[in-house]
């Protein structure tokens, strides 16, 4: 019998397949970080509405900017899960627009 490869899943050309590793940091990183800033926004002072307006601040500054990262990588992240890979994710998507930034200002060659 013989396997037809459609070019589905990590042998194909599918690049969510190839991105694997990248992608499981990225997705346990925004978890991490969806729980960080409810403890950040837990010590924000005042009165309950403005620490949920906090961590909704703070959710959605996570949530675009792991948007924003996977927008701007998913071409060139391959590799396997590490700890160093979802450190690197945990601190791009919390500094995003500095990274973005960044990488504008880089000169073309």
């Amino acid at each position: 019998m013989k396997v037809i490869d459609h070019g589905h899943g990590p042998s194909g050309h599918d690049p969510l397949g190839r991105m694997g590793g990248a992608l499981a940091a990225l997705l346990l990183a925004v978890v991490v970080s969806v729980i960080l800033a409810a403890f950040i926004a837990s010590l924000v002072p005042g009165s309950y509405r403005i620490r949920a307006f906090s961590y909704l601040l703070l959710t959605a500054w996570v949530l675009i900017g792991a948007v924003m990262l996977f927008r701007a990588t998913f071409q060139k992240e391959s590799g396997r899960f590490s700890l160093g890979r979802l450190a690197k994710w945990m601190v791009s998507i919390w500094l995003w627009p500095l990274l973005l930034l960044g990488r504008r200002q880089k000169p073309q060659a």
